[in-house]
């Protein structure tokens, strides 16, 4: 009788696979890894070696490596492979293969050593300490450190770089060209992955499991009691009893252990449950034998037991943990808070838990904090929440946390943002950890941006990389957006920099240290500060009030019916690629495990050893991705010049309404191709065309085939890239490039099946090879071998002398001599290298993707566009925007995908090339990142005036937000911005960056490290490594020495201010030049007594109609009423009519006739400013800097009869 187990671990454990059944336990099985290498070069023909006098060492790579394997494993365990690449493959466990590269490159550190220039002084020191290291370049190290002789030091130094580097790591051995790891990930190939349902087929597992788990725990309870029972020498004494019972392991009888020393420490009931256990362990190993065996080392304080069964025949896999039921299980929700990040008094003050299965079981907020007893009671009945306020610190907290959560014993443990709450949680001091087995959260891929973290035994849940892949287009993935894009009301009561203060005046800040921000939620929440009886605790109850409303707020977004739909393709995905459902959910290049593991079937090797993860790599592929987004874009705009696209793009900048936003997705290009090289790959397209009609999930879904595309379009956009680019420099130089073309392919054709054809491979013809074979005597005698028969050799012979002719006769034609070829000839076998990788890997062209699928789509997609009368209005790479007219018509064959659509929108021009778009998103903008602290690409002071000007923008305040950016563009000019203002910030590495003589540099305010100075800036710096490995300075000085370059400052500020207003004073340019038509126009009424009692009882009519009638009585509009009608001409043309309230504008356009009327000198020294009235009307607040007027006057009775200052001045003074 079966039974069905869920395996919740699944890996290689040293040379084992481990698989930990939930609530059975773990067992191993045996495992042979099949190692692979990178690709093996062949040896020089030898009339190549003898020709060109080489020194280097020619040898097979492949021959010489076999022949070192050879001394170590067996014939039967070692393959090799020819095609598609060399390479060589071998079966082996893990530690032997392991064994083996470390005996390979310590033999070879012993020959670099022996042949080294080190005194033999220096080598009889190192041949002394040399048994004693395992790892022999530790020995080597030991001596550098201890060396005093500069000589030695300096070739010691080259010893260990050269032992080190990786980059030299083949030539320093050829072992080295063995790939080490992917084990679990091969393992996972041949099982499953982990969270998966297994059929166990023999009854006795189970059974084997349990007692095995039992003995375990006994193991266990002995150790614990014997370590009570010894006190301080309890370490010494176990390891005794330790020594004895593996000493006699087996069939031994234990006799005479009361007359050992450590027995009477022990006392006579420990000793003789150690004996029993011992007895039960070879039961066991007789209930093992027949299926496998069970190892233990009494020396391991876990006492785990390993069952090592022979074989995996077991157990069968059966199926995955699906999303249904996750949800159905029981969840942790957690969301921890640290007020003061990134202080040196950072501390985790804050944790919110809600559990939850089907319904809300349990809600707590634990904290260091005290929040009173009265509102322990009253949040607990208002909002459902236990706070638990007792602990005495973070260590305190930790553990009452970690104790609330083994209690409920939750299956799933979700947080939005994993990474950052659970490895936070973890870097405490005490830590959190989980479940029976006590095992803390880890990191399962470090991959920056794709962290995935792992608790045993538990599901980490976390939305956010589900909603990075449905959801990539959003401006950004905040809790706050998101929320709002499903629907959800959520918005944050608090902001970091407030809570952060809110823990200061906790921990005793005074009052005059706080933001005026701060006081007025204090007040806002409990009222006058200066009636506060214990201000502590209100700060304490306002952080404990947001703390609750973000971890309420999870289960609705992970629960959302749109959020289970996604889940769905999940489940779909999961089994398509034969990944568990968090695996999928992660991230989209889950997707590639199946393409992953067919290339290794088919080529012998890994893929990421072809297109290796390196930094540079990335790099590459990141320019390459670059490069395919903006073919995208150049195939939209076909045939194109650049005066036309300056034109379009001057015609698209300015207020923007009801706009479609469509995506390209690389996929449908690469579809046949995908379908024809991994038959697979159909059921995932064919599943995309079944969802065509959800918008949501027909993008979700091209995610994953985008990525499932990405190897062949990164290989296809190296190629493309390369090739292109040496047309351009083809054509530059004024030559044509198919003929050099031509001229290149007769001479890859002539060296091919020659001694000289490795230089093919090298991609490097030199100019001795060159001129042989472009002159045909030489190239007969020296290349040309003839095959017996004369008749045929005659041919032969004339066919060649025409091929070198005519390439003669195209160099001839170009004006290029050999030298000058030569360049133009290992350039073109660069570039033909990129090709022939792909149709190694892929089987497939990149010539024929380019031309059949990619450019002819894109043009079809833009002319579809044009005759759907959808008029194109910007687009940004991959990224198309249209207006919504005409989308509907669209075809269904269209390669794009429709992802949302804006109500609004403006385009101006960007500060480096083309058109950039903003539009507005739940309470942030698309194009421009806009928050509280500095980034890497915008200061405070940008932040505040760019994101403040489209605030102003999109609200419908077109004049206000004009004035807004001027009134700042003058701050900055008047040198009124402060120097902290004009800072960039990286968060991750913790720099300031600023411009300071004309550079860009990068300083700390402090640093412990040793620093140097520097003449040039005159402050000290340190040295660190870039991300390409570079050295670069980052100078140490406080925020108020450094010096900024104004100038530059300046330059890219007034640029940017510029090019953001110019749209709109070009449109109320416009409105204005129309203003005399505008006023002849009928417009609505206001509705009936919406201006009652209105600035001393002005007429109830339409402000044009009124202003009409004032041009009529002879009256003049001046520029600011004239500016504020060209603003509601746009705020009616740009968008819908109630873009703004109608009040406003009318309120507006009345104060711009009657009070700025006169056109006199002092009007020049004024500003007003509307401010809503608090019994729903407005008032008018000017400002004056003429000498004979007040400096503030206001519409309202209490200012106007009264002559006091009013609260309408306050605010807009404020």
């Amino acid at each position: 009788m079966s039974i069905e187990c869920l395996a919740t671990e699944l890996g290689a454990k040293k040379d084992f696979k481990h698989i930990h059944f939930s609530r059975l336990g773990s067992v191993y099985i045996d495992y042979t890894h099949t190692f692979s290498t990178e690709i093996l070069e062949e040896a020089l023909p030898e009339e190549a070696v003898r020709r060109r006098r080489t020194r280097k060492e020619n040898i097979d790579e492949k021959s010489t490596l076999v022949e070192m394997l050879l001394e170590h494993f067996e014939k039967e365990q070692i393959t090799e492979r020819e095609g598609p690449f060399r390479t060589v493959n071998v079966r082996a466990r893990i530690s032997d293969m392991l064994e083996f590269l470390r005996y390979q490159r310590q033999r070879a550190l012993q020959v670099k050593i022996r042949d080294s220039e080190l005194e033999e002084t220096e080598k009889e020191k190192l041949r002394d300490i040399w048994h004693n290291y395992k790892d022999k370049i530790n020995a080597v190290k030991k001596l550098r450190r201890e060396t005093r002789n500069e000589k030695a030091a300096s070739e010691l130094d080259t010893i260990i770089q050269e032992y080190t580097d990786k980059k030299d790591k083949a030539s320093y051995t050829l072992a080295n060209k063995i790939v080490t790891g992917h084990y679990t990930e091969m393992i996972r190939w041949e099982l499953s992955h982990p969270w998966s349902y297994y059929k166990i087929n023999d009854d006795r597992i189970p059974d084997i499991l349990k007692k095995k788990e039992s003995l375990e725990k006994e193991l266990r309870g002995i150790r614990a009691d014997a370590e009570k029972t010894l006190g301080k020498n309890a370490k010494r004494t176990i390891t005794d009893m330790n020594k004895f019972f593996e000493k006699f392991y087996g069939t031994k009888q234990f006799t005479k252990i009361h007359k050992r020393k450590f027995a009477e420490r022990l006392g006579p009931d420990i000793i003789a449950r150690r004996t029993e256990a011992q007895r039960q362990m070879h039961e066991l190993q007789e209930q093992v034998q027949e299926i496998g065996r069970i190892e233990h080392n009494p020396r391991d304080a876990a006492d785990e037991i390993k069952v090592i069964l022979d074989s995996d025949r077991h157990f069968e896999f059966q199926r995955y943990v699906d999303a249904d039921e996750i949800l159905n299980s029981r969840w942790c929700f957690i969301d921890i808070e640290k007020p003061r990040f990134d202080t040196p008094q950072e501390e985790v003050s804050w944790v919110a838990i809600k559990y939850y299965e089907n319904r809300v079981l349990k809600k707590e907020i634990h904290t260091s904090k005290k929040v009173g007893e009265g509102f322990k009671r009253k949040f607990l009945e208002e909002k459902g929440f236990e706070i638990k306020d007792h602990y005495k610190d973070e260590n305190w907290l930790m553990a009452g946390v970690q104790a609330s959560i083994n209690a409920m014993n939750p299956k799933v443990l979700c947080t939005y943002n994993t990474p950052y709450d659970l490895v936070e949680l973890d870097k405490t001091e005490h830590g959190l950890e989980y479940g029976k087995r006590r095992t803390r959260a880890k990191k399962e891929v470090t991959t920056r941006f794709f962290e995935r973290i792992n608790v045993n035994d538990m599901i980490v849940f976390d939305p956010l990389p589900i909603l990075k892949i449905a959801k990539k287009f959003l401006p950004n993935k905040k809790l706050a957006l998101i929320t709002q894009e499903l629907g959800l009301e959520f918005k944050k009561s608090i902001d970091y920099r407030m809570m952060a203060e809110l823990e200061n005046i906790i921990d005793g800040t005074p009052l005059e240290q706080v933001s005026s921000k701060t006081k007025a939620k204090i007040t806002e929440f409990a009222g006058p500060i200066a009636e506060i009886e214990n201000l502590e605790q209100v700060c304490a109850q306002i952080i404990a009030s947001y703390v609750g409303d973000d971890v309420e707020i999870l289960p609705s977004l992970v629960f959302h019916p749109r959020m289970r739909k996604i889940y769905e393709h999940i489940n779909w995905i999961s089994q398509f690629a034969d990944v568990n459902f968090q695996k999928a959910a992660h991230t989209a290049n889950a997707v590639n495990n199946l393409q992953k593991k067919d290339f290794f079937e088919r080529t012998g090797t890994h893929l990421d050893t072809i297109h290796k993860r390196t930094k540079a790599q990335q790099r590459a592929e990141n320019r390459i991705r670059s490069f395919v987004k903006k073919k995208k874009k150049r195939n939209t705009w076909i045939n194109e010049t650049k005066e036309e696209r300056n034109r379009r793009e001057e015609r698209a900048r300015g207020l923007q309404k009801n706009l479609a936003h469509f995506v390209i997705p690389s996929w449908q290009f690469l579809r046949k191709d995908m379908e024809y090289r991994f038959p697979n790959a159909k059921q995932l397209f064919e599943h995309l065309d079944q969802n065509k009609d959800s918008k949501e999930a027909y993008y979700f879904l091209s995610e994953y085939a985008d990525a499932f595309c990405k190897y062949l379009l990164h290989a296809w956009g190296t190629y493309i890239k390369a090739r292109d680019e040496l047309d351009a420099r083809i054509r530059k130089a004024g030559l044509d490039y198919y003929r050099i073309d031509d001229a290149c392919t007769g001479c890859r054709k002539l060296l091919k099946g020659t001694f000289d054809e490795d230089q093919i491979k090298r991609q490097y013809v030199t100019i001795k090879t060159l001129e042989s074979i472009l002159d045909s005597k030489t190239y007969i005698s020296d290349y040309w071998k003839p095959t017996g028969r004369e008749e045929n050799d005659r041919e032969l012979k004339n066919a060649l002398h025409d091929d070198i002719r005519k390439i003669n006769r195209t160099l001839k034609q170009q004006g290029l001599e050999a030298r000058q070829f030569q360049g133009w000839l290992n350039e073109w076998l660069s570039v033909e290298k990129k090709r022939t990788n792909i149709l190694a890997s892929f089987a497939a062209d990149p010539e024929n993707i380019e031309i059949l699928e990619f450019e002819q789509r894109i043009i079809n997609a833009a002319s579809a566009l044009k005759k759907a009368k959808a008029k194109i209005i910007h687009q940004k790479d991959e990224h198309i925007f249209t207006s919504i007219e005409g989308t509907s018509e669209l075809p269904e064959d269209i390669p794009l995908i429709q992802v949302e659509e804006h109500q609004k929108a403006y385009i101006a021009e960007d500060p480096e090339s083309g058109n950039r778009i903003y539009y507005p998103k739940h309470g942030y903008y698309g194009g421009i990142k806009v928050q509280e602290e500095p980034s890497n690409h915008f200061t405070a002071f940008e932040m505040r005036a760019y994101g403040g000007f489209l605030d102003l923008l999109f609200n419908g305040h077109i004049d206000n937000a004009v004035r807004h950016l001027i009134r700042e563009r003058d701050r900055f000019r008047n040198n009124r911005v402060a120097r902290k203002e004009l800072l960039f910030f990286i968060k991750k590495s913790k720099t300031y960056q600023a411009y300071v003589k004309g550079e860009t540099i990068k300083f700390r305010t402090s640093t412990e490290e040793k620093t140097r100075y520097d003449v040039k800036y005159r402050m000290r710096y340190v040295e660190e490594y870039n991300k390409k490995g570079e050295p670069e300075r980052i100078y140490i000085t406080p925020i108020e020495k450094i010096k900024l370059d104004r100038t530059k400052y300046s330059a890219r500020i007034e640029n940017r201010i510029a090019k953001l207003l110019r749209p709109l004073q070009a449109m109320i340019k416009r409105e204005r030049d129309l203003m005399p038509t505008a006023l002849e126009e009928s417009y609505p009424n206001t509705k009936d007594r919406s201006f009652d009692n209105w600035h001393k009882g002005e007429l109830k009519e339409s402000p044009f109609v009124w202003a009409k009638k004032q041009v009529e009585q002879g009256q003049v509009l001046n520029d600011t009423a004239l500016n504020v009608f060209a603003s509601y001409r746009i705020y009616r043309n740009g968008f819908r009519p109630d873009f703004e309230n109608e009040e406003i504008q009318c309120a507006k356009a009345h104060w711009a006739c009657n009070i700025i009327n006169e056109n006199t000198g002092r009007s020049m020294h004024r500003e007003q400013t509307i401010v809503p009235s608090s019994r729903g009307g407005f008032h008018i607040v000017t400002k004056s800097e003429h000498p004979g007027e007040y400096r503030y006057k206001c519409t309202c009775e209490h200012n106007r009869i009264r002559k006091k200052e009013c609260r309408h001045i306050k605010q807009a003074a404020a």
